[in-house]
């Protein structure tokens, strides 16, 4: 494994990624009206949108730095620059591809270069953004007491009850799934159960308690760093 993990990602399929992306950013841009956006771009404060690039690309390094601790949850270890190197080539993809196919590209990514299976990956990336949506419901009930107070919308209400609700059924399932794993398994297609394992282990496996309140908190200083580029960019269009 130490061979692989030496090994620099290839050259050939990220060259393909950025023909790609270019292409489809024309196709798109084609279909834009170009006045109107750069009308738009040229009225725009620089030095806010030069902060909030700056923010972002130390915002991809924490992030990497998240993804590093919850990879060695399931005793995968690589440099930070590598996983930052990875990191930003699948940010680069899920800005052009639907679904987050870039979370996808990740794990392809990590399998070429490192040997680790996509399905093990993907399990570790499921758990990744569980903790972002948890911790986003929890900010998000906690704002709108402090913003709504008594009066907070039904609707708002819902939204967090049924978010809370669901969230606590996967927590509770990724908790205890090494328990009914050999009943559950029995439930999926042969041909399936070898990735759905792998899946499986590695997602209860990136769920260290030890390293969870740290991780959590640098969640947190994500989520803050995401609204704080907003508030640049519609401070910047003068919005």
């Amino acid at each position: 494994m130490e061979e692989l993990a030496d090994k620099k990602i290839n050259l050939k399929k990220i060259i393909f990624s950025f023909v790609l992306a270019f292409v489809i950013l024309y196709i798109l841009i084609s279909k834009a009206d170009i006045k109107a956006v750069f009308q738009i771009i040229s009225q725009a404060d620089i030095m806010l949108v030069l902060l909030g690039f700056a923010v972002y690309y130390i915002m991809i390094l924490i992030t990497s730095l998240r993804w590093k601790l919850l990879l060695e949850n399931i005793n995968f270890k690589a440099r930070l620059s590598e996983l930052t190197e990875i990191f930003f080539l699948g940010q680069f993809m899920n800005t052009i591809l639907p679904a987050r196919l870039g979370d996808v590209y990740k794990s392809q990514l990590i399998k070429k270069n490192y040997g680790v299976a996509r399905s093990t990956i993907i399990g570790n990336i499921f758990v990744e953004k569980f903790l972002d949506v948890s911790t986003m419901l929890i900010l998000l009930a906690i704002s709108s007491i402090f913003v709504f107070g008594k009066f907070v919308p039904e609707d708002l209400k819902n939204l967090i009850a049924i978010g809370t609700a669901a969230i606590a059924l996967a927590f509770i399932g990724i908790l205890f799934s090494n328990k009914f794993k050999k009943y559950l398994i029995i439930l999926i297609p042969k041909r399936f159960r070898n990735i759905a394992t792998l899946f499986q282990e590695s997602a209860s496996s990136s769920l260290n308690m030890k390293r969870l309140p740290f991780v959590i908190a640098l969640t947190i200083v994500l989520l803050g760093m995401e609204s704080f580029i907003l508030y640049l960019v519609i401070t910047s269009l003068g919005l």
